[in-house]
């Protein structure tokens, strides 16, 4: 047999061409044999790329978290149908060159950066997600959201509410766009409004500042949460936390700040302190009085003041977050 012979020998490619395909496909990450496997726990498949390209694929299955089976074959539904190929081998001989899209009006780059991201940025949790579904099991928790959980006003983690980022930006909403997919892309270099009332780079400015300034503390936070596992615990509290009059620390009393404050029903504590209630001298009042270095305990009556729970002078002790 000649190997450089054009005569097709399965899937309608050469020998060849199925070498590279094979090779194309594992080092585009564009099958993930874990990934796809997770989809026929039940099953002992001894080659998942074979068992993709002759079942998994009619079954509209995808091959990595990279590659939408289902995307692709309907952009693409005449030529594969002119082509017999494969929607998998027909990206790989067609698609890469021409930057065609494998998935939610993504090229293959574009779609790469867009999954790393929203897992490095905690804006997808797995685990977080597939507890909104305690009676369905869920292979691949990111594409069933950004198919079907964003209809179902489910949110993708902790961090990103779907509900919350449809009422901050209407015109998203009325698009019908998948709002993770429209935050990613264009919200946050748009500054918008994207969740807890405030932009993306503020948010993350505001969780530095929580950090740095010790108004989280994880000790104390599991103390009131034994439960709590494999979970950001700081991004529990803002979405979760608060709500269930947990305090984030010692020094910053939830339940306390929403007494002495008037702020709206959904605005969490700290957030709103951060953003809203704190100068370069802003005066935090405590119920309880601590002896502690950097804290007062004259009593003081001013409603302009900002109060959580002792009377804490800020200056040189927090940077204004503005």
């Amino acid at each position: 047999y000649d190997w450089n012979s054009d005569r097709k020998v399965n899937f309608n490619l050469s020998l060849s061409e199925l070498k590279d395909f094979r090779k194309t496909v594992y080092i585009e990450c564009l099958f993930d044999d874990n990934y796809y496997l997770s989809n026929y726990p039940e099953q002992k498949i001894t080659d998942p790329l074979y068992h993709y390209l002759t079942i998994g694929s009619k079954e509209g299955k995808n091959p990595s978290k990279y590659f939408d089976t289902v995307y692709y074959t309907k952009n693409n539904r005449e030529d594969l149908k002119k082509t017999g190929l494969n929607p998998l081998i027909h990206y790989c001989l067609y698609g890469l060159e021409t930057d065609a899209k494998v998935g939610y009006d993504f090229n293959l780059n574009e779609f790469r950066k867009f999954v790393d991201f929203v897992y490095e940025e905690q804006l997808f949790d797995d685990n977080y997600y597939v507890s909104q579904y305690s009676d369905l099991l869920i292979n691949d928790p990111l594409n069933h959201y950004l198919t079907t959980g964003f209809k179902e006003d489910k949110d993708p983690s902790y961090v990103f509410s779907t509900k919350n980022y449809y009422r901050y930006n209407q015109d998203v909403k009325k698009s019908n766009i998948n709002p993770l997919i429209h935050f990613v892309k264009y919200g946050i270099k748009e500054d918008r409004i994207f969740n807890y009332n405030v932009t993306y780079d503020e948010f993350k400015k505001i969780k530095k500042i929580i950090c740095d300034k010790k108004f989280f503390n994880e000790e104390y936070y599991i103390k009131q949460n034994p439960n709590l596992t494999k979970v950001d615990l700081l991004n529990h509290y803002l979405a979760v936390g608060w709500k269930e009059n947990k305090d984030p620390s010692e020094i910053f009393s939830t339940k306390e700040y929403l007494r002495y404050n008037n702020i709206e029903t959904d605005v969490n504590p700290l957030i709103h302190f951060i953003k809203e209630g704190m100068d370069e001298n802003s005066i935090i009042k405590f119920d309880k009085v601590s002896s502690s270095k950097g804290f007062s305990t004259d009593k003081i009556e001013d409603n302009s003041l900002c109060y959580v729970n002792i009377i804490l002078y800020f200056t040189n002790f927090v940077t204004p977050f503005w």
